[in-house]
Formats: C-alpha cells, sequence, structure tokens
C-alpha cells in the first residue's frame, strides 16, 4: 500500500458551515481574496480554505464560536492538541495549520489594523513545533524498478511505465510531471549534450500563481524506451490531448491530475508490495547520479537545485557505500615513512648515548 494521509475529509459540512459565526465566514473570504490578489498560488488558496473552515467548525463546536480577533493564545493551544489527538496528525500537519493560522492574523495586523488596532499575531508567541519523520521511507533498487517496468510493458501499461521512467529519468515532482507536454519529446525537443531532453518552461516549487519558472532534464537512454511505447499506444487509441499523462472522462483525454498520479501510485506500491510515492523516485535518481561518479556541483546543476545541499538530502547512500568506493582494494592510501619503524639508538662519536 501507499503511504496514508488522514485528511478527514467528513470534519467539514455544510450543515456545520451553516452554525459557524457568520463574521469569522466573512474574514475568511476576506483573507482568500487577500491572498488571490497577493498572487498565491491557486493550491495554497485551496489549502488554506480547507484547513480555515476546520478550525471554524471546531471554534464553533468546541470553543464557542468565538470571533477570531477574541481568540487567546492557549484556545490555539487547545486546537492543535485537538488536531494532534483527535484527526491524529502529523507535526507536518499541525506545522501548517499554525502557518495558515499565522498568516489570518498577520492579514489582520497589517491589512485590518484600523479595524482591529490592538489585535496581535497570538500565533507568533506559540513554541514552535518540531518536525519528525511519521512515515516510512522508500528507498528505491535498481531491480525493482527494472522488475516493475518489465511488469509493465509485458501487460501493455506502456503509460504507466512511461509515468515510472521519466521519474527514474529525471527526480521530477509530481505536480511537475503533469505538465510534460507530448511537444517537449517530439516537434519541440531540445537534445542537451546528445543524452537528455530539456523540456519546455513548466511551474515547479515557489511563491505565486506562476511558481519558479524553470526547465527539466530528462536522461533519453532510460526514457526512450517507454516513452515510444506510450506515443505509439496513444496513437492507436487517438488521444489527442497535447499532454503526455492523461486521464479519461466524459468521453474524452484530459490532462492527467493529482488524484490520477495518486491512484497511480496505490497501484505501484501494491505491485512492488513496498510503499511508493514520486517522491521516493527523487532520491533514487539522486543516488544513481552518485553512484554513477557525478559530483555534487554537476547533479546540482541537472535537477537545477539553488543550493548543492540539496544533493545531500536526496542522496540514500550509506556511509559505508560511499566509503568502499575509494577504499574497495584495502591497502593504506596514507604516506607509510617513518610509520612503525622504530629508530635504532647510534653511538655518540664521544661514546654517550643518543637520545
Amino acid at each position: 500500500m501507499g503511504r496514508q494521509t488522514n485528511y478527514n475529509k467528513n470534519l467539514v459540512t455544510e450543515e456545520k458551515l451553516a452554525l459557524v459565526l457568520s463574521e469569522n465566514l466573512e474574514l475568511m473570504e476576506d483573507f482568500l481574496s487577500y491572498c488571490v490578489s497577493s498572487n498565491r498560488a491557486a493550491s495554497t488558496i485551496v489549502q488554506y480554505k480547507n484547513q480555515l473552515r476546520i478550525f471554524f467548525v471546531w471554534n464553533q463546536e468546541n470553543n464557542k464560536n468565538m470571533f477570531f480577533t477574541k481568540i487567546k493564545k492557549r484556545d490555539f493551544v487547545r486546537f492543535f492538541g485537538w488536531v494532534s489527538e483527535i484527526l491524529e496528525a502529523s507535526p507536518s500537519r499541525i506545522t501548517s495549520f499554525r502557518a495558515v493560522l499565522s498568516s489570518l492574523s498577520n492579514y489582520i495586523e497589517t491589512v485590518l489594523d484600523d479595524e482591529y488596532p490592538e489585535f496581535r499575531n497570538n500565533i507568533k508567541a506559540l513554541d514552535a513545533i518540531p518536525k519528525t519523520q511519521v512515515r516510512e521511507k522508500t528507498v528505491m533498487t535498481d531491480e525493482k524498478i527494472e522488475w516493475c517496468l518489465d511488469y509493465l510493458v509485458n501487460h501493455e501499461h506502456y503509460e504507466l511505465a512511461c509515468y515510472l521512467a521519466i521519474l527514474m529519468s529525471s527526480g521530477m515532482r509530481k505536480s511537475e510531471v503533469l505538465q510534460m507536454e507530448v511537444d517537449f519529446f517530439t516537434s519541440k525537443q531540445k537534445i542537451v549534450l546528445n543524452c537528455m531532453y530539456e523540456t519546455g518552461k513548466i511551474r515547479t516549487k515557489g511563491r505565486g500563481k506562476q511558481g519558479k519558472q524553470i526547465s527539466r532534464l530528462v536522461f533519453k537512454e532510460t526514457f526512450d524506451p517507454y516513452l515510444k511505447l506510450w506515443l505509439e499506444q496513444r496513437e492507436k487509441k487517438g488521444i489527442k490531448s497535447p499532454y503526455l499523462f492523461v486521464r479519461y472522462k466524459n468521453g474524452q483525454y484530459l490532462q492527467a491530475h493529482t488524484a490520477t498520479l495518486n491512484s497511480w501510485s496505490e497501484r505501484l506500491s501494491r505491485m512492488m508490495e513496498i510503499p511508493f510515492y514520486p517522491h521516493c523516485m527523487r532520491h533514487y535518481f539522486t543516488t544513481s547520479l552518485k553512484r554513477r561518479g557525478y559530483p555534487d556541483n554537476i547533479i546540482q546543476k541537472i535537477v537545477k537545485w539553488s543550493s548543492m545541499a540539496m544533493v545531500s538530502l536526496y542522496n540514500d547512500m550509506s556511509e559505508e557505500e560511499e566509503l568502499g568506493d575509494f577504499f574497495s582494494s584495502g591497502e593504506n592510501i596514507l604516506p607509510t615513512v617513518g610509520i612503525g619503524i622504530v629508530k635504532e639508538k647510534k653511538e655518540d662519536p664521544e661514546g654517550d648515548q643518543e637520545e
């Protein structure tokens, strides 16, 4: 099975929202409109809305439906405790709730200061929540991926094979894979150093609606066989979508979305009998480059990270494995002159022993 996240979809209903203080809902909508005007990413705004709805429903049910500016620090502490104990949320998710509530507080403090001159951001006064590893980390192997690709090809699951291959050959994020277009690898293809595709500019992780606009590099040798199979199958099916990965809905093929890739992760997890998630392939890609002797600064350029420190973060090689590349023969590479040699005592010409 894939890694599981508890999203608590039934926490907020229309009936529960109808009981929430109208002033709180109006404040939330004003804040979200401000986020839109501030060029926040659409996905961020959706996340903010979902989390604020959960908070205000909790506030209605457990905190006397208090108006947001009147809520005390101890009330926020109780909410975070509820999120941890009742929702069984991870520290990362609690931190996410904390961030959106802090952003709303900042909005009131800076934009609505004429209406609420005494208001201060109480979230800032609370202790930070330490992050911990709550999910099992999957370290992919060459053998596991090769087996899976062979299985997919033998069963003519060419789109899924192409998806796994592009992750293996580029280390892309899930959101980046969704933006891949057929033309990036066909009519508008750009080949770098005769071994990598360079895609068109896509939105990557970053602030604002446009995010950080960069291209991605995809190694041809490991990607081309599966790309060819999928393109041929697309043609037979009459798929005209410009996007490489698609979903079938209402009689037509549309761009795949996050739910599509989530379902594929579940399928791959069942097939390989290990938790599969796209980010583990980012680790695999970085580790593969390290094993093939690419220097960290070159890996940084390939993945287009802003810091070379990211290489160490995504490298899954053990310390013993990395050292083994240099000490495989077991010889001593340090200077041996004078090591382990006991000097004989010499007779002083005048008869005294040399110390």
